[in-house]
């Protein structure tokens, strides 16, 4: 008799809890309408809607893992941009040139110099090996 009272008091908080549920899920869709809420935000929330109203008592564990995988697909969908325009990859020239600038040898101090000059004035018949 006490454990069939149990079950009766925990289907009825089981009850209680998920029409407290899709009551917040109603507000929240009729506020993101209201607010001019991102489309993206107002398909979530009727889906999540649907998936606690027209969800049959069998197919619930089935239906709920899918509404899952969904739900984080369109999560990451959220995030994205909507515009690919102006993105570009980060790229490294400003610390690049920050380092450059700092480990840069002066021309004065580099053997490049010396090296150029004896490139420029190089003539092999003048070089005669021992």
């Amino acid at each position: 008799m006490a454990q069939k009272q149990m079950t009766k008091k925990f289907a009825l908080a089981g009850k209680v809890f998920r029409w407290l549920f899709i009551s917040v899920l109603g507000l929240l869709l009729i506020g993101a309408v209201y607010f001019h809420a991102p489309w993206k935000v107002i398909t979530l929330l009727v889906i999540f809607l649907l998936a606690c109203t027209a969800l049959p008592r069998p197919a619930a564990r089935t239906f709920w893992l899918s509404v899952a995988t969904v739900v984080i697909i369109l999560i990451i969908w959220v995030f994205l941009p909507d515009d690919n325009e102006d993105w570009r990859p980060y790229t490294f020239d400003k610390d690049l040139a920050a380092l450059q600038a700092k480990y840069a040898i002066p021309d004065e101090q580099t053997a490049a110099r010396l090296y150029n000059a004896l490139l420029e004035n190089y003539d092999p018949k003048q070089i005669i090996p021992h």
